[in-house]
């Protein structure tokens, strides 16, 4: 950051020093400055102070420190730091002394953020600059208008969940431009139906709150509640009924669906209130798989965080469509949902892949669309945050071929786990389970409930990327949010559609995958036959839920379907050891195959000596 004024930024402590206070204490809305150093090339750098924390680190917004040319926000000057997180010096400037004569520009705001109820309201943020200024917003529920010392911000009601509106505080030319203001504003619980459970993970009955949003409750209203399946769901339909003639006309019907997947497995006292009066209790019963943590059908509602995703008819019901223009994702937090140690399962059917490149740090990233590999699951971006152990990438090829990468250390491009299988049955735009496993037992792949690779010296647990002072980057499917780099500068995702999704708190648990019996499976028994040189006929059995063929592979193997399973034939062999297999094909999906190896070994050469009436010795040579 350069002032035309005042030059490089390793001048500023010096030039400034006759105006303003210059020391090494940090104080809110005084400009950080260090000395020329090796990691600024010598021209010095400069920041601006948002807060002091307690522990007297130092939470700073600056340019062209990281990423070159760009913003950044970090927080340094904590116990022990050193080099570019300990400024040699924090300059104290006032609003009142700066201007044209005094040779720097900066903008200061006495509040930096205001947290709000749910109901519609207005703030003000008091705003000092001595220069032109702009401001801009990123929510439609925000109304922003200039005033005397500042900006005046009307908000709407909030009716969902809470949110972040942020504002930028643009000036050309100030040190700390651009400055970025947020109102935060609460949910509102009566209008957003929510559960509550007490404890937080039961294990037996327990009391769960569900608020549900009705105007006017009355004796019409009756409750009714569908069994619970797998523990996904609870809806209650509420609606008008006839009681002894009154009230005999339909008043409401509303159903409400709720995600109960964290609840084990058990009988729960539910009570349903109306605008927080208490109106009727039932009883529902969750049947939940073991280790299952989570399971998403995405049948019209999501558990996870969403954005940008459509819900979209499939064999299975519905799934959720994520695109790249829609910039399509799924979070599930570690808070939540997501597990350090574990499986995940997901039932995909993938078009392509595409990503976003910077390779000159401009953030005017070149957009790949149609790639034949896609990022299907990550805890970064797909070209990678700051990296932090258990930073993990997922990804899915065209040719079947998939791999795990996971972070074990804190930096860029260096010590990752990684592990991939060789080509598998698995295709862009079909159908199929594919899956993950990490933690202490090692690293596993699956596609369609068969584990395809394995390392079981690879035992980094999963965690997230972020920026260099936190992992902030949230478990995603789809296109990541980055917490470091600038959006759609080095992100990527998939077009496609996601049916089912499931997480477990144990290894190499492909419950759901196996479960289906929409997935085509071939299994044989023997994987390996072998033959002597006479030949013969031994028969293999073959399992599948899918009708199939079998189709030898070399012209000496025939093969016959009975009642006994497959017989396998082999001729006569009167040459060399042979190998050869037959393969087992799905008719409904020739993609998917199992191979029966055959061997054969070769005659042995026997000397066997005769004797003649006549005394003389022939010698027979059998093969």
């Amino acid at each position: 950051m350069t002032s035309p004024k005042l030059s490089h930024a390793t001048n500023w402590a010096e030039l400034l020093s006759e105006k303003f206070t210059v020391d090494q204490k940090p104080a809110p809305g005084a400009i950080a400055h260090w000395n020329k150093a090796g990691w600024n090339k010598n021209y010095g750098h400069v920041a601006y102070v948002h807060s002091v924390n307690p522990d007297g680190s130092v939470v700073i917004s600056e340019y062209n420190f990281s990423p070159a040319c760009g913003f950044n926000k970090r927080t340094i000057g904590g116990p022990g730091s050193s080099g570019s997180n300990k400024p040699d010096h924090y300059i104290h400037v006032e609003a009142g002394g700066l201007g044209s004569g005094g040779g720097l520009t900066a903008i200061f705001a006495e509040t930096l953020s205001h947290d709000v109820s749910d109901i519609a309201g207005q703030v003000t943020f008091d705003i000092k600059c001595n220069e032109e200024w702009s401001v801009e917003d990123d929510a439609k529920w925000l109304t922003i208008q200039k005033i005397e010392n500042g900006i005046q911000v009307n908000y709407d009601k909030n009716n969902g969940n809470e949110r972040v509106g942020n504002i930028t505080i643009s000036s050309l030319g100030a040190v700390n431009s651009p400055l970025i203001l947020s109102v935060n504003q609460h949910s509102n619980s009566e209008n957003s139906p929510e559960i509550l459970v007490v404890p937080e993970n039961p294990s037996s009955i327990d009391l769960i709150h569900l608020f549900i949003p009705l105007e006017t409750p009355t004796p019409c209203y009756d409750i009714q509640s569908e069994h619970v399946i797998e523990g996904q769901d609870i809806r209650v339909d509420i609606h008008s009924v006839s009681r002894d003639g009154i009230c005999s006309f339909t008043i409401d019907h509303k159903t409400i669906d709720h995600g109960l997947g964290s609840l084990a497995a058990g009988e729960y006292h539910v009570s349903v209130y109306l605008n927080k009066d208490i109106f009727q209790t039932l009883d529902i019963q969750v049947n939940q798989e073991e280790n299952t943590v989570l399971i998403e059908e995405f049948d019209g509602a999501v558990n996870g965080d969403a954005h940008g995703i459509e819900f979209v008819e499939t064999p299975n019901g519905m799934g959720a469509k994520l695109s790249r223009v829609n910039e399509s994702r799924i979070q599930y937090p570690f808070d939540k949902w997501m597990v350090k140690e574990g499986t995940l399962e997901f039932l995909v059917k993938i078009e392509s892949g595409y990503d976003y490149r910077d390779p000159t740090y401009t953030n005017n990233a070149v957009l790949y669309e149609g790639n034949n590999r896609a990022l299907l699951f990550t805890t970064d971006v797909q070209h990678g945050d700051v990296y932090w152990p258990g930073s993990t990438w997922f990804y899915v090829k065209d040719n079947g071929v998939l791999s795990i990468s996971m972070a074990t250390k804190k930096g860029t491009g260096s010590g990752v786990q990684s592990l991939s299988s060789p080509e598998t049955g698995y295709r862009f735009n079909e159908w199929h389970y594919v899956g993950i496993s990490f933690g202490s037992e090692g690293q596993f792949l699956m596609v369609d409930g068969k584990e395809v690779a394995s390392n079981p010296a690879h035992t980094q647990i999963l965690g997230s990327g972020g920026t260099h002072s936190s992992p902030v980057d949230k478990p995603t499917i789809g296109e990541s949010l980055p917490g470091f780099w600038h959006n759609n500068q080095w992100e990527g995702g998939f077009e496609g559609i996601v049916d089912r999704f499931r997480i477990s708190n144990k290894q190499r648990d492909w419950k759901m995958s196996l479960n289906d019996q929409r997935v085509i499976r071939i299994e044989v028994n023997p994987e390996n036959i072998q033959f002597d040189a006479e030949g013969g006929v031994k028969v293999v059995q073959v399992t599948s839920n899918s009708k199939w063929s079998s189709v030898p592979n070399n012209d000496w193997i025939s093969a016959i379907t009975d009642f006994s399973g497959l017989s396998v034939k082999c001729e006569e062999n009167f040459g060399v050891e042979r190998q050869g297999s037959i393969s087992i094909v799905s008719t409904e999906n020739q993609s998917i195959s199992q191979t029966i190896l055959v061997f054969q070994k070769k005659r042995k050469l026997l000397l066997k000596p005769i004797t003649s009436q006549y005394g003389s010795m022939e010698i027979h040579i059998i093969l």
